[in-house]
């Protein structure tokens, strides 16, 4: 079976964790503020060829 997930790093985004925070609502904040975001960004990049990786390097063309 091939892995998922392990290609390069195209876009990331830092968030916040609070004290009072449990996994439920972390994972909530994560999807809010980064990967839906960061998700539809990724996949135009891709789209429109503006992606380009070297060995451990990658580089988005804007």
């Amino acid at each position: 079976m091939k892995e998922r997930d392990t290609g390069p790093i195209l876009l990331q985004k830092a968030v916040e964790v609070r004290q009072d925070d449990i996994p439920q609502s972390l994972q909530r904040r994560v999807m809010e503020e980064a990967k839906w975001k960061l998700l539809p960004r990724a996949i135009d990049l891709i789209a429109h060829d503006r992606v380009r990786v070297a060995g451990a390097k990658t580089v988005v063309l804007e």
